[in-house]
């Protein structure tokens, strides 16, 4: 079962994620000034913001500090990734609350203005990405936005090999060894093309739906409802 090999992979690495994650993902800093600008709010603004896969909490973190009004739930599956959460945004002290779930089979009863999910929803079948991308449009307030930060599959074969080529490249230049990554990502990876997160976004309901951001196996995809 993908959820709970996925939820088992990140238990054991969640205390060393954040070093990891900078070494595995390219460009992974410079990514969070492109997420910071789809949020379509001012930065004083009140907003409610839902964290899917939030992990160790970078996004959310991204968001507490540069919206001084902003309130995140930040969601994961994994108890000791949301440990370390904790103690990342401990000091936004009353602005966040923790809530320990399998985001494909959460129930969204609140509204957001934006949600995030940053390298989760490639761990969903392509059905369930679907069926996410629907309960996240009807929880989100007319305005609000989601952002998605996540791996990709080429377009086709050719590109794809090329792409894993220059990923291994990146990660044995940083000492990670790529079979490592590899091995996990067999056993938790469900990458889908650009093309067809498009698509399902157009599907789910989204009115302005575009990848605004892409380098080789990564993307960042913004979706307006309204």
């Amino acid at each position: 079962m993908v959820t709970e090999n996925v939820k088992q992979t990140f238990e054991k690495i969640a205390e060393d994620y954040d070093e990891l994650i900078r070494k595995v993902v390219p460009q992974y800093e410079e990514q969070h000034d492109v997420i910071l600008s789809l949020i379509p709010f001012d930065r004083g603004q009140k907003i409610n913001v839902l964290d899917l896969g939030a992990g160790t909490g970078p996004l959310a973190e991204l968001v507490l500090r540069n919206f001084s009004q902003a309130h995140v739930e930040a969601m994961d599956l994994s108890e000791k990734m949301l440990e370390v959460c904790a103690r990342r945004l401990a000091k936004f002290e009353k602005r966040f609350v923790l809530r320990c779930q399998d985001f494909e089979h959460m129930e969204l009863r609140n509204k957001y203005d934006v949600v995030m999910a940053g390298l989760a929803i490639h761990h969903l079948s392509h059905e369930a990405k679907r069926r996410c991308f629907s309960k996240i449009r009807e929880a989100l307030n007319p305005g609000g936005v989601l952002i998605i930060r996540d791996l990709v599959k080429g377009p086709g074969p050719r590109l794809d090999a090329m792409y894993e080529e220059l990923w291994d490249a990146h990660m044995r230049k940083n000492g990670v060894e790529p079979e490592k990554i590899r091995e996990n990502g067999r056993k938790n990876d469900i990458p889908a093309t650009m093309q067809e997160h498009l698509n399902w976004l157009r599907d789910a309901g989204f009115e302005e739906v575009d990848c605004v951001w892409r380098f080789q196996k990564f993307a960042i995809f913004a979706a307006f409802k309204g």
